[in-house]
């Protein structure tokens, strides 16, 4: 997933959100890093909700009307 192709940063509280915010405000070549890797995460997974539909259906059986 984004984790791990490193397209996204993960926090567990406010002050490491902050700081990935300020870090990424003073790094250019680290936003647009995490914004190739997040696009091309989207180009490879353009099929990502077909496929989350499919599983549901292969478990889900609606009810008879």
């Amino acid at each position: 997933g984004l984790l791990e192709q490193q397209a996204v940063i993960q926090v567990d509280d406010y002050q490491q959100l902050q700081h990935q915010i300020d870090d990424l405000l003073q790094d250019k070549a680290k936003r647009q890093l995490l914004g190739e890797r997040a696009e091309l995460f989207m180009l490879q997974n353009s099929d990502i909700l077909d496929r989350y539909i499919s599983d549901i259906k292969t478990y889900y059986q609606p009810p008879d009307e």
